[in-house]
């Protein structure tokens, strides 16, 4: 299988910030992919450590977008344009494909199927003693995976391989992070096509954030994007629904970290402040046919819940 030559060349898109070691880390396990085309960019959000002497350094064959702030994904957005790769290969800076064919084995699924967007791939997470995820929230038939695997809505941030000008046609990635795949995605199956999901394919992650550090920012910006994300799509009385089912599953969530009562609170406030700006000043009005394929029979209690539910039986199973 090594060798492949894929119809499309490839371009991995990196945003990294203050982790010159495990991204370096990731990148040496890049040399290791047999898909001979393989462009690699990575989009600097301001470090303030060695990242870009040691890229310059140890990697002077890989492109280097270097921002003075952290823009967040926009970074993303901006290696996808400035790569010549048909095909995108997203991933995080404390990622990287499991076995040397991994990514030739996602350009072939999407060589032989011209309407598919997208194929995301399983994950093996370093804080579960690298076992799968099991990320995908439907059920799996029984009986052989299929060559271009299961039918899905998003992708994995972590492990993806996207057509570029599908990516780029949908606009991008938005200006924060939590949800921009599954926001992306929406306005990417409205330019039709299908995604995918294959669990034989496999990225290693290697979660290189400090928890602690960033609980507060990270449970404020995951509330903020929720809103916005159904105020954007959604019509009024769905969104409204489904804002209340986000925020009472995040408001259980600060319960469980603790978080200090007056900065939920004004996270809420600037969760509402996000809605109302979606809403007036952001939203996309689609079809229902088009938000069926994104929840595909999902409801929001699903979608917000799956997570914990898979979290709890990895604790349990793991006792």
């Amino acid at each position: 299988m090594g060798g492949y030559i894929c119809s499309m060349s490839v371009t991995v898109i990196i945003a990294t910030r203050n982790r010159s070691a495990v991204l370096a880390q990731c990148l040496r396990e890049y040399e290791k992919q047999t898909l001979k085309d393989l462009e690699i960019i990575v989009a600097d959000n301001g470090s303030s450590d060695d990242t870009l002497e040691m890229l310059r350094r140890d990697f002077p064959h890989i492109q280097v977008l270097s921002f003075k702030e952290n823009i967040g994904p926009l970074a993303l957005n901006a290696a996808a344009q400035a790569g010549r790769g048909e095909y995108l290969w997203r991933t995080d800076d404390d990622a990287y494909p499991e076995t040397p064919t991994t990514i030739e084995e996602a350009c072939r699924i999407l060589d032989a199927n011209p309407d598919l967007v997208s194929v995301s791939c399983e994950i093996r997470a370093a804080t579960i003693n690298f076992d799968l995820l099991h990320y995908y929230p439907h059920r799996i038939p029984e009986g052989p995976e299929p060559f271009e695997g299961y039918p899905y809505s998003t992708f994995f941030g972590c492990a993806a391989l996207l057509r570029r000008d599908v990516f780029l046609k949908a606009g991008g990635f938005w200006d924060a992070f939590y949800y921009e795949e599954d926001e992306v995605s929406i306005r990417m199956l409205m330019l039709g096509g299908r995604m995918t999901y294959v669990p034989r394919l496999c990225a290693i992650h290697l979660n290189a954030f400090v928890q602690a550090r960033d609980m507060n920012h990270r449970w404020k910006i995951q509330l903020v994007q929720a809103f916005r994300l159904q105020w954007k799509y959604w019509p009024p009385l769905a969104a409204a629904y489904r804002s209340m089912v986000a925020g009472l599953v995040m408001a259980m969530s600060a319960v469980y970290h603790r978080l200090n009562i007056r900065f939920v609170l004004l996270s809420y406030k600037d969760a509402l402040r996000a809605a109302n700006k979606a809403y007036r000043h952001e939203r996309v009005r689609i079809p229902w046919s088009t938000l069926r394929r994104v929840t595909m029979n999902r409801s929001i209690w699903h979608r917000m819940l799956h997570p914990y539910w898979q979290q709890y039986q990895r604790r349990r199973a793991a006792k």
